[in-house]
């Protein structure tokens, strides 16, 4: 359900919420550790910079679209189809 006026959140806005809050309790290395967990595609420099981007301000276009497109599922627009055909059934011949 969606409420007028309000965003939509995402999955990176609950991992840059997890991030943060991460940083601020348990210091920078432990917010990389569980970024590298939850994001395997981003390179330790590029954790790094997600990290210290999200403490300073905004992170970087291009290092959101490897988290999101590691965090959002691909849906099969072609969900797949299994035929079940009795014990006693034959292929026409």
């Amino acid at each position: 359900m969606r409420v007028r006026g309000e965003a939509v959140r995402t999955a990176v806005d609950g991992l840059h919420d997890e991030i943060r809050a991460l940083a601020g309790a348990e210091g920078r290395l432990s917010a990389l550790r569980v970024l590298r967990r939850k994001v395997p595609a981003l390179s330790p420099a590029q954790a790094s910079a997600y990290v210290t981007a999200l403490r300073d301000g905004d992170v970087p276009a291009p290092l959101v679209a490897v988290a999101a497109a590691e965090l959002t599922p691909v849906v099969d627009p072609f969900p797949k189809v299994d035929t079940l055909r009795g014990a006693g059934h034959r292929p026409p011949s």
